[in-house]
């Protein structure tokens, strides 16, 4: 049985099912349509806590029964975002959304409404969507609007600058190493996959939900370091370069509000992060060894930065 407020669907031709169908090409038909794809338990439990409307969620009848307090959530977020928009915590953006002073964004007027909680049996959904899903829980919401490097970056804590990181796995588990460890935003450079792309938010965990961000074309990089390190932000470039200065022997001057650069595996980071870079830093490692995963990488760098504070630097 569906739990009470829930739609259940039947057949895989029902329209309201349309956001969900075949997710292979799902990502191609989201940013058509304008919209974000929230996949897993976790994805769409932070989606829901960052206070962004959700236009739908689909899921199996166990995870249903499993997920009361979540759709309890979904209740609530779909009576008050028309009128309160985005609690805090929310990334910031720009363009045609209302920035709120911690960054978050008030819904435009004549958004769309969330549909609610649809129910359908996992072979109805495997049909719809291709394949089983994760913990049996989709959800869409919204599109929002990009914002500028000025209108993310927070004052007094760390940074994370992504600079031509292609994989979108890569990058979900950029954001969920520095949503996990404290990081105030993260900027996404020239070269790197969209944030919100399906496998990126899935394995950001939803942290591009809740963590301030800002996309930056190849040709405003340069300009917008530049700015950053005019703000006082000094600019740390991890490389495994041998010249470069072991982590644990950064000046801690520079800890708690630095950027943290971290480029693409096996290319590294571009000449402009190089030539931008206030120092260059390295993680130590055993002879032979040749580098970490990015991810890795910059969860190791993130901590040492934040003075080994973590998550004590959100402020929740």
């Amino acid at each position: 049985m569906a739990a009470a407020g829930a739609q259940c669907v039947s057949t895989p031709d029902d329209p309201r099912l349309a956001p969900f169908v075949d997710l292979k090409s799902t990502d191609r038909a989201a940013r058509r349509d304008g919209l974000v794809v929230a996949e897993g338990t976790y994805v769409v439990e932070r989606l829901l806590a960052s206070g962004r409307p959700v236009q739908s969620v689909l899921c199996t009848p166990a995870a249903a029964q499993r997920m009361e307090g979540l759709l309890s959530a979904l209740r609530l977020s779909a009576l008050g975002s028309s009128a309160q928009g985005p609690s805090a915590g929310g990334p910031s953006a720009g363009g045609g959304s209302s920035a709120r002073s911690d960054g978050g964004t008030v819904a435009e007027p004549g958004s769309k409404s969330p549909t609610g909680l649809l129910v359908a049996p996992s072979s109805v959904v495997r049909q719809v969507t291709g394949h089983a899903l994760n913990r049996g829980v989709i959800a869409v919401t919204p599109r929002w609007p990009a914002t500028g490097v000025g209108q993310a970056m927070p004052e007094g804590r760390v940074v994370l600058a992504l600079d031509g990181i292609s994989d979108p796995e890569n990058v979900g588990a950029l954001f969920r190493t520095a949503g996990s460890l404290g990081a105030g935003a993260v900027l996404v450079g020239p070269g790197c996959a969209d944030p919100l792309y399906r496998r990126s938010v899935r394995v950001s965990l939803g942290h591009v939900f809740t963590l301030p961000f800002a996309v930056v074309p190849k040709e405003e990089w340069a300009r917008s370091l530049s700015r950053l390190s005019a703000l006082g932000k000094a600019l740390v470039a991890l490389s495994p370069e041998p010249d470069a200065l072991p982590l644990q022997q950064l000046p801690t001057h520079l800890f708690g509000d630095c950027v943290l650069l971290v480029g693409a595996e096996g290319r590294g980071l571009s000449l402009q992060s190089m030539s931008a870079a206030t120092v260059t830093a390295r993680i130590e490692m055993v002879p032979g060894a040749d580098s970490l995963n990015v991810a890795a990488s910059a969860a190791i760098a993130l901590y040492h930065v934040s003075g080994g504070r973590g998550p004590s630097r959100t402020g929740g």
